[in-house]
C-alpha cells in the first residue's frame, strides 16, 4: 500500500494522459466545444491532484520502492509539486491561445503529460535505467511537440535539429550509463558509491571515462554551452505556448538529473567531475550573455539567457558543496517562475492582437497595456537580479555559495557576466517604455483566469523577494534531509 501512495502523482498523470488520449478518440462523435473544456480541464485535474498527493508527504511515507526504482524523499516530492505546478500554469496560460491557433486538440496536451511524466519519472528515479527511460520519455514528446505546427518551416527546422542533436546526446548517455553499469555491476544509485570507492587506479581511470560522457549529455539536455546549438532555434522555431513549455519545466528536471545522477551516484569522484562542471558553467554564462545582447528576436534573446542562467545554476553543483547544491535548487525554482511569467506575458499579448517576436514589437507597449508592461518588467528586473526582487537572492545564493567554497575569481566573474545580462534586460525595459508608436490601440479582451493567474506570478516575484527565506528553507530543508 505505502509504495501505491509512493508513486501516487505519476499514476494521476498517466492517468490524465490515457484519459486525454481516450477523449480525442472520441471527437468524432463529441462536440467540439465539450472537447475544447474537457480536454484541458482533466489535464489540469490530473496536475492539480499529482501536486495534491505529493504534498501529503511524511517522514513516515520517505523511503525506496519497487524494489530500489522510486525514491520518496524531501527533495522529490519538492520538485514533483513544483513540476506539477509548474505545467498547470502552462496550461492555464496556453489553452486559450491554442484554441485560438488550431493546436488545442488532446494530442498536445497528451504530450504534454507525458513530458511531465518523464520528469517525475528523473525526479524520483533510485536507478538509472529508470532515470534514462524518465530523459528519453521526456525527450520524445518535446520533439514531437516543437514540431506541432507543421506548416511553419521553420518550426519543422527547429524539430528536426532537435530531433538529431538529441539522439546523439541520448546515444552517448546510454553509453556512459552503459560503462557505468559494466564496471560497478548495479543500477542503482545508491550502491554506485560504494562500488567506486577504493577502487584501482585503473579502473576509476575508466569510471572517470564514463562520467565524462554523462556529463557531455547532461550538458545537453539541460542547454550548457558549448552543448546549446538547439536551443535558441527551439526557442525561436516552436510556437510561444510550446516555448513556455520547453523553457520551464525541464530545468526542474535537469537539476534533479544532476543531483541523482553526480551528486548522489557519482559522489567519490567529486573532485574529478566538478572542474568539468566549472567548465560548462563558466562557458555558459560567457556564450550566453554575450550572444544575447547581439539579438533583435525577443524569443532568441530569452534563449541565449536561459543558456546564462543554466551558468548560474552550474556554479551551485561545480562547488561541491551542500549550500552550493541548495543555491543551484533554489536558483531552478526561482527561474522557472521568472520564465513562466515572461512568456504567459507574451501569450496575453497574443490574444490582445499584439505578437511579439522581434523586440520592436514591444515599442510602447507601456502606453498599450500600461499592467502587462509592468509585469515584464518584473520578469526583466528579476531575471537581471535587479533587488528587491527574487531573482537578486537566487544570484547571492549562487554567489554566496561560491565565495564558501574560495571560489572568489569564479564569484567575481558570475557578477561581471550578471551585469553584462543587465544590459539586454533593460534594454526590453528601454524599449517598452521610452519607444513610443503612434496609432496603436489597445484590443479589449475580458480578464479570465490566465490573466488573474498571471498577475498573481508577476506579484510572486516580489513579495519572494521582500521574504527571500521562505523559498530558501524550504529547498534547505528538503536537500538536508
Amino acid at each position: 500500500m505505502m509504495s501505491m501512495t509512493a508513486m501516487a502523482p505519476e499514476a494521476w498523470i498517466a492517468a490524465g494522459a490515457l484519459f486525454v488520449v481516450l477523449l480525442e478518440a472520441l471527437r468524432p462523435l463529441v462536440k467540439a466545444r465539450t472537447l475544447a473544456f474537457a480536454i484541458p480541464a482533466s489535464t489540469l485535474l490530473a496536475l492539480g491532484l499529482a501536486a495534491i498527493s505529493a504534498s501529503f508527504w511524511t517522514a513516515s511515507s520517505q523511503g525506496v520502492f519497487f524494489a530500489g526504482t522510486l525514491v520518496v524523499d524531501p527533495l522529490s516530492r519538492l520538485l514533483v509539486i513544483a513540476v506539477s505546478i509548474a505545467a498547470l500554469l502552462v496550461v492555464i496560460y496556453s489553452a486559450s491561445d491554442l484554441e485560438r491557433h488550431g493546436f488545442g486538440h488532446g494530442e498536445y496536451y497528451a504530450l504534454l503529460l507525458t513530458a511531465t511524466l518523464g520528469i517525475l519519472a528523473i525526479v524520483t528515479g533510485a536507478n538509472v535505467l529508470v532515470l534514462f527511460l524518465g530523459i528519453e520519455l521526456l525527450s520524445l514528446s518535446l520533439y514531437a511537440l516543437v514540431s506541432i505546427d507543421r506548416e511553419r518551416v521553420i518550426a519543422a527546422e527547429a524539430a528536426m535539429k532537435y530531433f538529431f542533436l538529441g539522439a546523439i546526446a541520448s546515444g552517448v548517455l546510454l553509453y556512459g550509463l552503459s560503462l557505468l553499469y559494466g564496471l560497478s555491476g548495479t543500477l542503482s544509485l545508491a550502491l554506485l558509491p560504494r562500488m567506486i570507492t577504493g577502487l584501482g587506479s585503473r579502473d576509476a581511470v575508466l569510471f572517470l571515462f564514463a562520467t565524462a560522457f554523462v556529463i557531455v549529455a547532461l550538458a545537453f539536455k539541460f542547454g550548457a554551452a558549448p552543448f546549446h546549438m538547439w536551443v535558441p532555434d527551439v526557442y525561436q522555431g516552436s510556437p510561444t505556448p510550446i516555448t513556455l513549455l520547453v523553457a520551464t519545466i525541464p530545468e526542474l528536471g535537469a537539476i534533479a538529473l544532476f543531483l541523482r545522477l553526480l551528486v548522489v551516484g557519482l559522489a567519490p569522484l567529486a573532485a574529478q567531475w566538478t572542474p568539468i562542471i566549472l567548465v560548462l558553467a563558466l562557458l555558459s554564462l560567457l556564450v550566453g550573455n554575450l550572444a544575447a545582447l547581439t539579438q533583435s528576436n525577443f524569443k532568441r534573446l530569452l534563449a541565449y539567457s536561459a543558456i546564462g542562467h543554466v551558468g548560474f545554476i552550474l556554479l551551485g553543483i561545480a562547488t561541491g558543496t551542500l549550500e552550493g547544491e541548495i543555491a543551484a535548487v533554489y536558483y531552478t525554482v526561482v527561474y522557472v517562475t521568472m520564465t513562466l511569467l515572461a512568456f504567459g506575458i507574451l501569450l496575453i499579448l497574443r490574444a490582445r492582437g499584439r505578437d511579439v517576436e522581434d523586440l520592436d514589437d514591444l515599442a510602447g507597449l507601456s502606453q498599450i497595456h500600461p499592467w502587462w508592461s509592468l509585469l515584464m518588467l518584473f520578469a526583466m528586473f528579476s531575471l537581471a537580479g535587479v533587488p528587491p526582487f527574487v531573482g537578486f537572492w537566487a544570484k547571492l545564493s549562487i554567489l554566496r555559495a561560491l565565495l564558501g567554497a574560495g571560489e572568489v575569481w569564479v564569484a567575481v566573474f558570475a557578477v561581471v557576466m550578471a551585469v553584462v545580462g543587465a544590459f539586454y534586460y533593460l534594454r526590453v525595459v528601454k524599449i517598452m517604455y521610452f519607444d513610443r508608436v503612434d496609432g496603436q490601440k489597445a484590443i479589449s479582451v475580458p480578464w479570465g483566469v490566465p490573466e488573474i493567474v498571471l498577475s498573481l506570478n508577476g506579484l510572486a516575484l516580489f513579495v519572494l523577494g521582500l521574504v527571500p527565506d521562505a523559498l530558501w528553507e524550504l529547498c534547505a530543508w528538503a536537500l538536508h534531509h
